[in-house]
């Protein structure tokens, strides 16, 4: 058995995904036998780079680079961070306004006057008026995370493209969309011209830490574009390497293993019962920490 936090699992679903599971956002199609960065805008904002290994297949490299200082890309980003700077004398990380859960703080930070608003409100005002506080708060959001996205890229060199997932990306799928939006991807001090060539998509599939942390099911499916990954990794597989190819992510829900009745996971904080071959397995969650033992 192989556990994982939600992210990584993401991250390893990427080459599995069918060609109608990725809206790309540039034209540009994605090359997964090159590096790939994934983030995922969700309650928290997630990154991880999908590195191509020649043994392996790939490998999946996580972070908390969400909770990293916030960086303003224009001036009005730059403003809204020095008057939060002077009046909380509190840090800014991009999690804290660029995710689900910091949404409504990016709202209250821009608008402090205007009723606060949860995340789905500001969602729908945004679609329903143009001219809102609420559309002009979900532009500078998704801007920030472009903005973001080009940092990654020029950090990990990320030829193979950028990824965005996550349930919160893909229901702002529109502005993703907008090209004039797209612009702070690489409205950076140098290699602008590399930045517009790197591929940039939008994850539509509202399960993949669901359906590829099997790990073959996944990569089996990774298409022509790096067959030698696909075949390297299912042939290890079938030696043994992965003897349990289950992956259970942080926060999966019970569409990830239905025959198996999975629970949802509370912060680690409940216990899961996983019927794998002929075995049944308890997995307790305590912490950070995973306790597995056979029944």
């Amino acid at each position: 058995m192989i556990l994982l936090n939600d992210l990584e699992a993401t991250a390893w679903a990427m080459p599995g995904l069918a060609a109608t599971d990725q809206i790309l956002l540039n034209q540009k199609p994605l090359r997964f036998d090159k590096p790939v960065t994934v983030i995922s805008v969700g309650t928290g904002l997630g990154e991880a780079l999908l590195l191509p290994d020649q043994q392996e297949g790939w490998r999946v490299v996580a972070s908390e680079a969400g909770h990293k200082s916030f960086a303003p890309f224009d001036p009005a980003s730059a403003a809204l961070l020095q008057k939060t700077l002077v009046n909380d004398d509190v840090a800014i990380s991009w999690e804290d306004w660029f995710s689900g859960s910091g949404l409504p703080r990016l709202y209250r930070a821009m608008f402090p006057a205007a009723h606060a608003l949860d995340s789905a409100a500001i969602t729908q005002q945004a679609r329903s008026l143009a001219d809102s506080h609420a559309a002009a708060c979900i532009a500078l959001f998704v801007q920030g995370l472009f903005a973001e996205a080009g940092n990654t890229a020029l950090q990990y060199w990320s030829e193979g493209g950028v990824i965005f997932a996550g349930g919160v990306a893909q229901h702002l799928q529109q502005w993703f969309q907008d090209r004039a939006i797209q612009r702070t991807f690489s409205a950076k001090s140098r290699h602008q011209a590399w930045l517009a060539s790197v591929p940039l998509a939008l994850c539509s599939n509202a399960g993949p830490r669901c359906t590829a942390p099997l790990l073959t099911a996944g990569i089996s499916r990774s298409g022509a574009a790096d067959p030698p990954y696909a075949t390297t990794t299912a042939a290890r597989h079938r030696k043994g390497f992965y003897p349990h190819p289950l992956v259970i992510s942080r926060h999966a829900t019970n569409r990830c293993c239905p025959a198996t009745g999975t629970e949802r996971l509370q912060d680690f904080g409940c216990r899961l019962h996983l019927l794998l071959g002929q075995k049944q397995y308890a997995t307790a969650f305590v912490g950070n920490k995973q306790r597995i033992k056979s029944q």
